[in-house]
């Protein structure tokens, strides 16, 4: 015999006696975020909480936070009982459909070992790791799809070069966004093959292959793309050195940025954002 049909509910007002209430009795499938949350550039939205219903019954509660084009599930509390008759996969779908109609792109979650394993299972993309400073505890970030759709990876190539903490962009007059430079690897080709390629046609410069250097992979939603398509971005550092660049007719431009500048001033890119958080991370 199935559940009754499951429907959501958003609660204007998010925090009270009868959210704690339902939270002592439920088993919770995320890491809480919000605390962090407050301290990033891009966290000014709000946050909205829902209830799902199975009939009359509450059986989850969970908060989505406006996070640029994504949704960050910051909550996630879900009645054992019905996690034993159902598992996550109903209350995920429900979620998605909230995504959706918030106009998200995709979702972010922040899970514990507990946990890796079913959103894995529910065919999550791995982002990054943390260590225990991060949240307390050992934390894995995964990205999920909103469409009913699994991840389908995207193979390019990008080309890191700084000019002291600022980052070279250029601009993809396509998807009127600022990129790393570089592009898609093709089947007969490796990282580094396609990477020289991509670079003589978008710029003109001829990278010299014993200069370049591996710096580090890169896994994010692709921009302008399917709302189900990862990019798998192998990263090169490489140092100019007076060499000059001429565009192809398709980038509007080149230009060095510091992270700072690149959110107030562009539409942030996720394989950008992440070079910049692997930047910091590696020269702090």
């Amino acid at each position: 015999m199935s559940l009754p049909k499951l429907t959501v509910q958003q609660l204007l007002i998010p925090h009270g006696p009868i959210i704690k209430a339902f939270k002592a009795q439920a088993q919770t499938f995320c890491l809480p975020g919000n605390h962090l949350l407050e301290k990033e550039e891009y966290s000014t939205k709000a946050s909205k909480a829902y209830w799902v219903k199975s009939g009359s019954e509450v059986v989850a509660y969970f908060v989505l936070r406006t996070e640029l084009y994504f949704g960050h599930l910051t909550e996630f509390y879900l009645l054992p009982k019905f996690f034993r008759e159902e598992g996550l996969e109903p209350l995920v779908n429900k979620i998605k459909e909230v995504a959706l109609k918030e106009k998200f792109n995709y979702l972010m979650v922040w899970s514990s070992h507990e946990t890796n394993l079913i959103y894995e299972q529910l065919g999550g993309q791995l982002s990054k790791v943390w260590n225990k400073e991060f949240l307390g505890q050992p934390t894995t970030e995964y990205y999920l799809t909103v469409v009913g759709e699994p991840w389908v990876d995207l193979q390019t190539a990008g080309l890191v070069c700084l000019d002291g903490d600022k980052l070279l962009l250029a601009f993809s007059k396509n998807k009127q966004a600022w990129y790393l430079p570089g592009g898609k690897i093709d089947s007969d080709e490796d990282s580094k093959q396609a990477l020289i390629r991509e670079i003589e046609e978008e710029l003109s410069l001829c990278l010299q292959p014993d200069r370049l250097s591996f710096l580090t992979p890169i896994v994010a939603p692709a921009f302008g793309e399917k709302k189900n398509i990862m990019m798998q971005q192998a990263c090169y550092y490489y140092e100019l050195k007076g060499e000059t660049i001429t565009v192809a007719n398709e980038i509007g431009g080149v230009q060095y940025f510091t992270k700072e500048e690149y959110l107030q001033h562009q539409i942030p890119v996720p394989g950008v954002l992440k070079v910049f958080e692997f930047l910091a991370e590696s020269f702090r």
